[in-house]
């Protein structure tokens, strides 16, 4: 009564750990949405690091005016030194009147004062910006270098009215947000700094092709056309409409990759957004690698110390014993062998039925794939669950009920650790995502080959 009391507790804690696990990573997975910006500023950055350690920095610096006069002069500070700032451009919006008040207005009397006809008319107008039709200026700003920044003065093109917003759209790079150790890039990324409050700050962050970032997506592919979006806007633009900025503007709020958010920043407050990157998946998570590597042979040692245990434990009971006698005594091998064997069978069934499906999704239509993905996902979960459950209940029947649940348990254990080791190394130097992330000033992204 106490084993399966003690069984029962165990399997409820292993669930319950993996119910936390699956909720946290379907949090983490979650898209991150911006604030709205109605009540303070808000600031949007797309970075992107190459293999020199150099940041290329999409930002898109929304600022509001909560006074009541216009102001047209905006200056930020962008930390760091050998900054280059290849485009800047103000987004302004234009107004549009719209009615909140609607009435029915009587324009028609008969004779006996009976109103023969009515009218829908507005009775009060307000003024609204059109943010779904913005208008671009190309901006050129004063440079004051200083110490360790550099501040950048601009003169906007079209004045941010009161209670009203702008945006500032900026290209730049800097060469200086990372250091390199044993292969491994370690960036710290610095916002810009601007006079005022701060409401919500949003910070994507990837890498070009070839290089993995840990703790975002595995690498970014894209085609070389990286001002694509600024083509369309000449200096000497006195205010354009430009569907491809637009379109720009918009996807910095939703770039992909490794987000990083904060609130409430004071003025000339900057948030800072660390991180590791390199060349190959082995130098950023050698460690774990190395770990993983240690603990299987710590694992496969414990198995084999044991079984040797157990052999030298048993030899002279076995040479002076019946037939009988010896198979008994080996029994506790048995149950052992047979529980790992299950576990390797599970993973290798797991995987062929993963690849399979894989290949149909490949190399099958979609409309025909339903039936057979069903039958090769229901075949799969039999041979499993036989797989796992099979030698325990057999063990049970024969040797009794406990030797079937130390078969069981051995199968579990293994699993876990193998099963475990095996992820891993999957997620590291398998895996393939459909849709990488990608700097979005980069252009479409090439797919995969």
């Amino acid at each position: 009564m106490r084993k399966n009391k003690f069984i029962v507790t165990i399997s409820s804690g292993l669930f319950l750990l993996a119910a936390v696990i699956g909720v946290n990573r379907v949090k983490a997975m979650m898209p991150i949405l911006p604030s709205n910006g109605i009540f303070g500023q808000n600031q949007y950055y797309s970075v992107v690091f190459n293999g020199k350690g150099e940041a290329a920095v999409a930002a898109k610096l929304v600022f509001q005016n909560n006074g009541s006069s216009a102001f047209n002069k905006v200056k930020i500070e962008i930390p760091g030194t050998n900054i280059r700032l290849i485009r800047a451009v103000q987004e302004a919006y234009s107004r549009e009147e719209y009615c909140i008040q609607w009435n029915q207005v009587c324009t028609e009397q008969g004779s006996n004062g009976q109103c023969l006809k009515y009218e829908r008319q507005c009775s009060q107008w307000h003024w609204r910006p059109k943010i779904w039709q913005p208008i671009y200026y190309a901006l050129s700003p004063q440079i004051d270098e200083l110490s360790n920044s550099v501040q950048y003065n601009f003169d906007l093109r079209a004045p941010i009215r009161g209670q009203e917003q702008g945006a500032l759209l900026l290209y730049y790079k800097v060469p200086n947000y990372t250091k390199k150790s044993r292969g491994v890039f370690h960036f710290s990324f610095e916002t810009i700094k601007v006079p005022y409050d701060v409401n919500y700050v949003r910070v994507a962050v990837n890498v070009q092709e070839g290089l993995y970032l840990k703790g975002g997506e595995a690498e970014t592919q894209y085609r070389p056309n990286d001002r694509i979006a600024f083509k369309s806007l000449s200096p000497e633009a006195e205010g354009v409409m430009s569907s491809a900025l637009s379109a720009f503007s918009n996807q910095i709020s939703y770039a992909r990759g490794y987000v990083k958010t904060t609130s409430g920043l004071d003025p000339w407050e900057s948030f800072k957004v660390k991180g590791i990157y390199a060349k190959s998946h082995f130098a950023l998570y050698r460690w774990q690698i190395i770990g993983s590597i240690l603990g299987t042979l710590a694992f496969l040692a414990s198995i084999s110390g044991l079984i040797w245990w157990l052999i030298k434990r048993n030899r002279k009971k076995v040479l002076s014993q019946t037939r009988k006698r010896t198979k008994t005594n080996f029994l506790a091998l048995k149950i052992f062998g047979t529980g790992i064997g299950s576990a390797i069978i599970t993973i290798v069934l797991i995987l062929l039925s993963f690849w399979l499906l894989q290949w149909m999704n490949y190399h099958i239509s979609y409309r025909y794939q339903g039936f057979p993905m069903l039958l090769i996902m229901l075949i799969s979960g039999i041979l499993v669950l036989v797989t796992i459950f099979g030698p325990a209940l057999y063990f049970g029947i024969k040797y009794g009920a406990s030797k079937g649940v130390w078969v069981l348990l051995a199968t579990i254990v293994t699993l876990i650790v193998i099963g475990g080791i095996t992820l891993l190394l999957y997620v590291l130097f398998f895996a393939k995502h459909y849709y990488p992330p990608y700097p979005i000033y980069k252009g479409i992204p090439m797919q995969a080959k």
